[in-house]
């Protein structure tokens, strides 16, 4: 049995090992309570459980927010696979998908260490990770089953493996060529790909990568090259082609409505740069809002710094070595996805730059690892090396305290999924074992998330189909999340579909959330039995 000396450890495994647990203390802590779970994770947690319950394959994924001439938008059903075995494990709770979420965003911290480690040393790595592991966005979006919330680790696999392709890195397989980082680049952005859309503005990037490697290498293998290069796309069709099994079943509808998206593009994307100059100043100031400590002006005092000792970095430089092309490749990363985000017309959300996420930690880290290391920026004394290493861990860990008090980390736990359970249990309790029918008025909500509790419980819920008179049952259950709630003469669909009604019961939760019993009742108002 191998034994390992803890003595032996050197002061940057032990920092590593203390960064790791604290990013995961912040996501896993009373994880059940903080992850949201409304329609969307809902919707998603019905269908991986009839995955795992029933072996009802998926062949497409979520529904995107984006509606066009042709439809609605759907990704790739790679997600919903990902979240399958950690449902399974959790005896399908959604809690086991909100864990995977959670695992995968502390691998992201370790490999975004590994990466600026790379790159340009320990110390980069151990600051672009400390800076990664607390920042308040990324640790909000980690707690939560959501396919966006997987984009950053995949994003940051595709961009490394492309950069060690262009610096000809042995792959971690020693059997492999060193070709095999463009098989890897594929297969990750096609999982980034099938998270979020908005990791098409990955390939821009990519693409730049590949064409500088192919200029700087002095002799080129074509046969080599299109046989790793086939491959690549090879391994991308594979995880792309339940979506166009299923696109070519329903008369490519899918496909049509990512064609409107940018041909229609009115109420879309801008293709032209000089209208979008304003937005990108926009993106800037918003991503720096979110994924950089500090206040305004020291946000663009660290940009600034960033881009002279980046400039310092590559100039004069006749070939790129690994740091500089790590460098590079990170500028291309921010520069496309700055731009791509200014062309977007419509509202852009925090997770919608989830792609972007390691990006600027990535920068910040390179930057405050040079200016250590350059002694033309310090004094030449006896002690200046030390002095510098203290300057520059006190502005990291001012920035990590700044984040740690950020409101979010004080706000109690909404508890959204043990509220749902809550309601689900009220409505099982009152149904007395009898099909029943359910509806939601909510604003910002949807039926999902109930309708999957009630599905976790095996209650009879008959979900209404309006070509089948048989599926309206004799009660109602109507949750309300409003403050004005009016059930009766709702034109909300399932409201409608059942008919006549009066209230038989109402109930009131401590959080606001009011629970309804409708039963049919005859035009003139008498009871219908």
């Amino acid at each position: 049995m191998l034994r390992v000396n803890p003595l032996t450890w050197t002061w940057r495994a032990r920092a590593l090992g203390i960064i790791l647990l604290l990013a995961g203390v912040l996501r896993f802590y009373r994880i059940s309570e903080y992850m949201r779970f409304l329609g969307d994770e809902g919707r998603d947690a019905r269908v991986v459980y009839r995955l795992i319950t029933q072996a009802d394959l998926v062949f497409v994924g979520p529904m995107t927010s984006v509606t066009t001439k042709a439809g609605h938008m759907y990704l790739g059903p790679i997600y919903y696979y990902l979240m399958a075995p950690f449902m399974a494990v959790w005896r399908g709770s959604p809690v086991g998908a909100a864990v995977m979420v959670a695992s995968l965003s502390l691998l992201t911290t370790y490999l975004i260490y590994q990466v600026a480690r790379q790159w340009w040393s320990q110390s980069a790595g151990l600051v672009a990770a400390l800076l990664y592991a607390v920042n308040p966005l990324v640790v909000q979006y980690s707690r939560s089953s959501w396919n966006p919330n997987v984009m950053p680790l995949f994003a940051l696999l595709s961009i490394w493996s492309i950069v060690n392709y262009w610096q000809k890195q042995k792959f971690v397989i020693k059997r492999f060529d060193w070709h095999a980082w463009l098989v890897l680049a594929g297969l990750s952005w096609g999982i980034a790909l099938q998270s979020h859309y908005l990791a098409l503005l990955l390939l821009p990037v990519m693409g730049t990568v590949y064409l500088l490697s192919l200029w700087q290498r002095k002799k080129i293998n074509w046969q080599q090259e299109w046989l790793w290069l086939a491959g690549a796309v090879l391994v991308w069709l594979s995880l792309q082609l339940p979506l166009l099994l299923f696109d070519w079943k329903h008369d490519w509808r899918n496909w049509r409505a990512l064609a409107d998206f940018f041909t229609d593009r009115q109420t879309t994307v801008n293709l032209n740069l000089i209208n979008t100059s304003d937005r990108i100043g926009r993106m800037i100031s918003l991503i720096g809002r979110q994924l950089w400590p500090g206040t305004s002006g020291v946000k663009l005092l660290l940009l600034a710094i960033s881009l002279v000792v980046s400039v310092k970095q590559l100039w004069g430089k006749p070939r790129f070595r690994q740091a500089e092309a790590g460098v590079l490749a990170v500028w291309l990363w921010l520069l496309f996805g700055i731009v791509g985000l200014a062309m977007y017309k419509q509202t852009v959300f925090d997770h919608y730059y989830g792609f972007l996420y390691p990006a600027p930690v990535l920068l910040l880290a390179f930057t405050v690892d040079k200016l250590w290391h350059w002694s033309s920026f310090w004094p030449q004394t006896s002690c200046y090396p030390r002095a510098k290493a203290a300057v520059g861990w006190l502005i990291v860990l001012l920035a990590v305290f700044g984040w740690l008090s950020q409101p979010y980390f004080r706000q109690p736990p909404e508890k959204q999924w043990q509220k749902t359970q809550a309601v689900a249990d009220l409505i099982i309790k009152q149904s007395q074992g009898q099909p029943f029918n359910l509806a939601l008025l909510a604003e910002h909500n949807y039926d999902e998330g109930y309708r999957f509790a009630l599905e976790y419980r095996h209650a009879p819920l008959v979900e209404i189909d309006p070509t089948r008179p048989e599926t309206i049952t004799e009660q109602l259950f109507v949750v309300c999340e409003d403050t004005d709630c009016q059930p009766i003469a709702n034109p909300q669909s399932e409201i409608a579909l059942f008919g006549w009604a009066r209230v038989d019961q109402q109930w009131q939760l401590p959080w606001g959330v009011q629970v309804f019993l409708l039963k049919h009742t005859t035009p003139t108002g008498k009871r219908a039995d």
